[in-house]
Protein backbone atom coordinates (compact mmCIF):
# COMPACT_ATOMS: atom_id res chain seq x y z
CA UNK A 1 0.00 0.00 0.00
CA UNK A 2 3.24 2.28 -0.35
CA UNK A 3 3.23 3.03 3.36
CA UNK A 4 6.35 2.58 5.14
CA UNK A 5 6.51 1.70 8.99
CA UNK A 6 9.21 2.58 11.58
CA UNK A 7 8.85 -0.18 14.16
CA UNK A 8 8.89 0.44 17.67
CA UNK A 9 8.57 4.37 17.20
CA UNK A 10 6.10 6.48 18.44
CA UNK A 11 2.74 6.48 16.81
CA UNK A 12 2.75 10.03 15.61
CA UNK A 13 5.82 9.65 13.90
CA UNK A 14 5.24 5.83 12.76
CA UNK A 15 4.63 6.35 8.86
CA UNK A 16 5.97 8.66 5.98
CA UNK A 17 4.46 11.70 5.13
CA UNK A 18 2.26 10.90 1.87
CA UNK A 19 3.07 14.50 0.45
CA UNK A 20 7.04 14.54 0.87
CA UNK A 21 6.61 10.59 -0.51
CA UNK A 22 4.95 12.45 -3.81
CA UNK A 23 7.78 14.86 -3.91
CA UNK A 24 10.96 12.94 -2.77
CA UNK A 25 12.94 13.18 -0.02
CA UNK A 26 10.29 11.29 2.57
CA UNK A 27 13.25 9.09 4.33
CA UNK A 28 15.11 12.07 5.25
CA UNK A 29 11.96 14.10 6.80
CA UNK A 30 10.86 10.71 8.40
CA UNK A 31 14.77 10.41 10.06
CA UNK A 32 14.49 13.75 11.34
CA UNK A 33 11.34 13.34 12.99
CA UNK A 34 12.76 9.89 14.62
CA UNK A 35 16.00 11.60 15.55
CA UNK A 36 13.69 14.56 17.40
CA UNK A 37 12.01 11.68 19.83
CA UNK A 38 15.26 9.11 20.18
CA UNK A 39 19.00 8.97 20.58
CA UNK A 40 21.25 7.90 17.02
CA UNK A 41 24.14 6.69 16.93
CA UNK A 42 26.71 6.34 14.40
CA UNK A 43 27.49 2.52 12.63
CA UNK A 44 30.15 2.52 10.58
CA UNK A 45 28.96 -0.07 8.16
CA UNK A 46 26.12 -0.17 5.29
CA UNK A 47 23.19 -1.60 6.88
CA UNK A 48 20.90 -1.35 3.62
CA UNK A 49 21.33 -0.64 -0.39
CA UNK A 50 20.12 2.36 -2.31
CA UNK A 51 18.87 1.26 -5.91
CA UNK A 52 19.68 4.33 -8.16
CA UNK A 53 18.02 4.20 -11.61
CA UNK A 54 18.07 6.71 -13.99
CA UNK A 55 14.04 7.11 -14.29
CA UNK A 56 13.71 7.77 -10.12
CA UNK A 57 12.91 10.61 -8.18
CA UNK A 58 16.20 11.33 -7.29
CA UNK A 59 17.14 11.96 -10.99
CA UNK A 60 14.87 14.98 -10.96
CA UNK A 61 17.04 17.53 -9.12
CA UNK A 62 14.95 20.69 -9.14
CA UNK A 63 11.88 18.13 -6.89
CA UNK A 64 14.71 17.02 -4.92
CA UNK A 65 15.51 20.48 -3.67
CA UNK A 66 12.26 21.38 -3.69
CA UNK A 67 11.13 18.54 -1.50
CA UNK A 68 14.27 19.07 0.49
CA UNK A 69 13.42 22.67 1.12
CA UNK A 70 10.01 21.41 2.29
CA UNK A 71 10.78 18.86 5.11
CA UNK A 72 13.12 21.43 6.30
CA UNK A 73 10.46 24.04 6.63
CA UNK A 74 7.87 21.30 7.81
CA UNK A 75 10.45 19.98 10.65
CA UNK A 76 11.48 23.52 11.69
CA UNK A 77 7.34 24.73 11.88
CA UNK A 78 6.73 21.30 13.94
CA UNK A 79 9.11 21.41 16.31
CA UNK A 80 9.99 25.23 17.00
CA UNK A 81 13.13 25.66 16.10
CA UNK A 82 14.72 28.90 14.98
CA UNK A 83 14.60 30.10 11.70
CA UNK A 84 18.56 30.09 11.67
CA UNK A 85 18.51 26.02 11.80
CA UNK A 86 16.96 25.90 8.72
CA UNK A 87 18.93 28.30 6.91
CA UNK A 88 21.88 26.20 7.93
CA UNK A 89 20.17 22.70 6.80
CA UNK A 90 19.52 24.73 3.70
CA UNK A 91 22.67 25.59 3.40
CA UNK A 92 24.06 21.92 3.07
CA UNK A 93 21.61 21.06 0.81
CA UNK A 94 22.75 23.37 -1.66
CA UNK A 95 26.19 22.62 -1.07
CA UNK A 96 25.74 19.29 -1.84
CA UNK A 97 23.65 19.70 -5.32
CA UNK A 98 25.73 22.11 -6.23
CA UNK A 99 28.18 19.47 -6.13
CA UNK A 100 26.13 16.65 -7.56
CA UNK A 101 25.14 20.08 -10.54
CA UNK A 102 29.34 20.40 -10.86
CA UNK A 103 30.34 16.81 -10.95
CA UNK A 104 28.17 17.13 -14.03
CA UNK A 105 29.21 19.50 -15.29
CA UNK A 106 26.63 21.40 -14.96
CA UNK A 107 28.04 24.49 -13.82
CA UNK A 108 25.65 27.40 -14.15
CA UNK A 109 23.26 25.38 -12.66
CA UNK A 110 26.00 24.49 -9.83
CA UNK A 111 26.85 27.61 -9.16
CA UNK A 112 23.74 28.97 -8.37
CA UNK A 113 23.15 26.83 -5.58
CA UNK A 114 27.04 27.15 -4.20
CA UNK A 115 26.08 30.87 -4.19
CA UNK A 116 22.40 29.99 -2.32
CA UNK A 117 24.32 27.79 0.00
CA UNK A 118 26.72 30.69 0.99
CA UNK A 119 23.80 33.52 1.50
CA UNK A 120 21.78 30.89 3.67
CA UNK A 121 25.07 30.27 6.01
CA UNK A 122 27.88 32.80 5.23
CA UNK A 123 29.86 30.82 8.00
CA UNK A 124 29.38 27.18 6.30
CA UNK A 125 32.68 26.27 5.29
CA UNK A 126 32.03 23.77 2.20
CA UNK A 127 30.72 25.94 -0.25
CA UNK A 128 34.07 27.92 -0.16
CA UNK A 129 35.91 25.04 -0.58
CA UNK A 130 33.64 23.87 -3.31
CA UNK A 131 34.89 27.13 -5.33
CA UNK A 132 38.36 24.94 -6.27
CA UNK A 133 35.80 21.77 -7.44
CA UNK A 134 34.31 24.02 -9.81
CA UNK A 135 37.12 25.48 -10.98
CA UNK A 136 38.60 22.25 -12.19
CA UNK A 137 35.51 21.12 -13.55
CA UNK A 138 35.87 24.55 -15.88
CA UNK A 139 39.03 23.78 -16.73
CA UNK A 140 38.40 20.21 -17.91
CA UNK A 141 34.94 21.32 -19.46
CA UNK A 142 37.32 24.49 -21.84
CA UNK A 143 39.94 22.01 -22.38
CA UNK A 144 37.73 19.29 -23.84
CA UNK A 145 36.05 22.34 -26.19
CA UNK A 146 40.06 23.52 -26.86
CA UNK A 147 41.23 20.11 -27.82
Amino acid sequence: NGVSYCYGCKDDISIFDEYVSKLGSEDRELFLRILWHYEAIYVDEPLGKYRDRTDSMGQNFGKMIMAQKYVYDKITKLYGLPDSYKKKALSSVYYEWASVFYNSLHIREGLKLQLKSIIYNPMNPYPYILTRKMLKQVSIAFKDKIV
